[in-house]
């Protein structure tokens, strides 16, 4: 019942970013989730998580969730629901334009058709090439636009809006307070006192308030001890976890 729930909430939010994408959205105002002007304008649905990155991590996950569901389900009704529920989070995650939850949903793929055998990849492999196919009419067609953006914004800005001088510079941070971190929630102001010139110079009007990264986020804010205390939670979670779901968390990690 709980893996369900955590599937049909997933659903439901990313038909709400559908929505959003597509210009409707009742709630929220829209220019809170559209970048730039023009043709290049990218849309950056949150859904129902106030934050797009916050929606497309639970939907990498979750999309595996519904693909386990759709897996283990004995009627042929529930086989296709689930189906459609995993695909439709699969495309919620590709119009977060969320280049980590890509990754995640990536992985998750590729560890639930190596998880699989006979009959049962080959259908995997063939449920695949159907949602490769709607994403790629999605993106070619006047209503992909936003995703196309993205996609430049992928090829101009390789690093991620300059992730890997921010880890960089975040390591300085750690070196600074190895054992116990600069404390919670302090990351913001302590980062202004390691940040190089180069990132500065870069991004002069940018607030950075974490390393973006979760090993260093705990690294900065609570030492290396707590960093090895998260990764070794995480190695647990994937001996201990049901073996269906080791997608999902796989997705999760990433």
């Amino acid at each position: 019942m709980l893996l369900q729930a955590i599937a049909a909430a997933g659903t439901l939010a990313a038909l709400y970013s559908f929505a959003q994408y597509a210009g409707h959205d009742p709630w929220i105002d829209p220019a809170l989730y559209h970048i730039g002007e023009g043709e290049w304008r990218i849309v950056r649905p949150p859904a129902t998580f106030g934050y797009v990155s916050y929606f497309a991590l639970y939907e990498a996950a979750a999309t595996f969730v519904a693909a386990s569901l759709a897996l283990s389900a004995t009627s042929r009704a529930a086989k296709i629901a689930w189906t459609c529920a995993a695909a439709a989070m699969a495309m919620g995650v590709i119009v977060s334009g969320s280049r980590g939850a890509l990754l995640g949903l990536a992985a998750g793929v590729v560890t639930l058709i190596l998880r699989q055998d006979g009959a049962t990849r080959r259908a995997l492999l063939a449920a695949l090439l159907v949602v490769t196919a709607v994403t790629g009419a999605l993106i070619a067609s006047p209503l992909g636009q936003p995703v196309r953006s993205r996609m430049r914004w992928f090829v101009e800005d390789a690093e991620g809006g300059g992730r890997l001088v921010l880890w960089r510079d975040s390591a300085k941070l750690v070196a600074a307070h190895p054992l116990f971190g600069a404390g919670l929630e302090t990351f913001g102001r302590e980062f202004a006192l390691v940040e190089s010139e180069e990132l500065a110079r870069r991004f002069p009007d940018r607030y950075v308030e974490s390393p973006h990264n979760v090993l260093l986020d705990y690294a900065t804010a609570a030492g290396l001890p707590a960093m090895a205390a998260f990764g070794l939670l995480m190695i647990l979670a994937l001996r201990g976890a049901d073996p269906a779901l080791i997608p999902a968390l796989v997705a999760a990690l990433l």
